[in-house]
């Protein structure tokens, strides 16, 4: 009875983005790319999961679709979502819904990123469900309409100043585009994507469509800055020096230590951690002075582990920075120079 008084799995305000993480992965990704080989597993990592489905679409008797987490590749995290499906040559396209929104007063310029791969001569598009504002408490499917975004050129300026706001990144095989939509009196119901034949469409089309990330973003607010975190501190230190010889690594000497910090909840979608100081990283050289991304938390604190460090001259001192980098929950990361830092002093003894 309650049902269409009860949404399910909504989103009640912006910014909204996923990468689809599920929290663990057989690698971790950054930006389409692995970022340390492996499987790992870390659920506080996990991001907004859309609605799966697994039926067939639109009633025509050979068309089906369904939706499900696939960890062969991402975009960020260990995970990206995987549509698949076929289309039959006399429909020219199906939709899928991806999440369920409960926005009644949307900004007026919606600015949505969407990053993808696609298999099977098919286009990928996304689209918005909205309906009048005094339909709010029956947003039934027979009451909402569909918003189509307006495809953005490279140089648009609301493109340039997002590219702007974010890690540097080249999508190498992924497919990035960017829309935006006018909301002019209505309510944002859901997000959900429409699968379409290519050029020539008298044929089945069976495809598979691979979702690195969706963004859905104010336009107005696509440079918002983050303050640095407060009072960063290191305790627990571990030193380790290995005997001469028995390590195969570029260093004899290791650190360990916990970071912690302040910073006000919910303004922080998780935060990087850097540091400038090391020897090598990951089996790989790397010069002292190159700041090195070593992990990443969602809470206000983060172990290191046994970072590899240079083996100061004796009386003289070698120090290792550590910066802390939050990341807002639109996805935009503060930038380093911005960044909260604290030093530890390495020190031979004479």
């Amino acid at each position: 009875m309650l049902t269409e008084y009860l949404p399910t799995h909504s989103i009640c305000s912006l910014p909204f983005v996923t990468s689809f993480c599920q929290g663990f992965g057989k690698n971790l990704y950054r930006n389409g790319k692995v970022e340390a080989a492996g499987s790992w597993l870390n659920l506080s990592a996990q991001e907004i999961q859309p609605l799966f489905t697994d039926q067939r679409a639109g009633g025509a008797a050979r068309s089906w679709v369904k939706t499900y987490g696939c960890s062969e590749d991402a975009w960020n995290g260990g995970c990206s979502l995987v549509i698949e499906g076929l289309i039959p040559a006399a429909t020219s396209n199906l939709t899928v819904s991806l999440f369920r929104l409960h926005l009644d007063n949307p900004p007026a310029r919606i600015f949505l990123s969407f990053i993808y791969k696609l298999e099977g001569g098919v286009s990928l598009t996304p689209e918005l469900m909205t309906c009048a504002p005094s339909q709010h408490q029956s947003d039934t499917s027979s009451t909402l309409e569909v918003l189509k975004p307006s495809l953005l050129p490279e140089d648009d300026a609301f493109v340039q100043q997002f590219v702007q706001s974010c890690d540097s990144w080249s999508p190498g095989g992924w497919t990035a585009r960017f829309f935006q939509v006018e909301m002019k009196d209505c309510a944002l119901r859901e997000i959900q994507v429409s699968v379409a034949h290519g050029q020539e469409n008298d044929q089945d089309a069976q495809f598979k469509c691979r979702i690195g990330e969706i963004r859905v973003l104010d336009a107005a607010k696509l440079r918002a800055e983050l303050n640095p975190v407060e009072n960063p501190t290191v305790s627990n230190y571990l030193w380790r020096k290995q005997p001469k010889g028995t390590d195969t690594s570029l260093s004899d000497l290791s650190l360990s230590a916990t970071l912690q910090w302040a910073y006000p909840g919910r303004l922080a979608s998780y935060f990087n951690i850097y540091c400038r100081g090391l020897c090598s990283h990951k089996t790989k050289e790397v010069e002292s002075s190159e700041t090195v991304l070593i992990g990443r938390t969602s809470a206000n604190v983060y172990r290191a582990v046994d970072l590899k460090l240079r083996e100061p001259p004796v009386g003289r001192c070698c120090p290792v920075e550590f910066l802390v980098q939050p990341v807002s929950e639109a996805g935009f990361p503060t930038p380093l120079s911005a960044c909260g830092k604290v030093i530890v002093n390495c020190t031979q003894a004479q």
